[in-house]
């Protein structure tokens, strides 16, 4: 995504009254594997995501990705806080 869609995305996520806020990207963001195309491959920046998530206390975040060709939920548990799952 690079940094200013990442402030973009955080930016409209804090400000966001909605209960749950759903993600659509085009790579999984979560599967844990730097396999074919997924953020994993980026680490630094899929952690700098979930990071501004925590940091900025935003509840209610699902994330919905495609370009795989099989059915795939992933889910991160995370201490203190509710899990995501893409």
């Amino acid at each position: 995504m690079g940094d200013k869609q990442i402030e973009w995305l955080i930016d409209k996520l804090s400000s966001s009254n909605s209960k749950f806020k759903i993600i659509a990207l085009s790579d999984q963001l979560l599967n844990p594997v730097a396999k074919y195309e997924n953020y994993s491959t980026y680490p630094e920046e899929r952690q700098k995501i979930i990071d501004l998530i925590l940091n900025e206390g935003i509840k209610g975040v699902v994330f919905f990705s495609g370009d795989r060709h099989i059915t795939e939920l992933s889910k991160l548990d995370r201490i203190g806080t509710y899990p995501l799952y893409d």
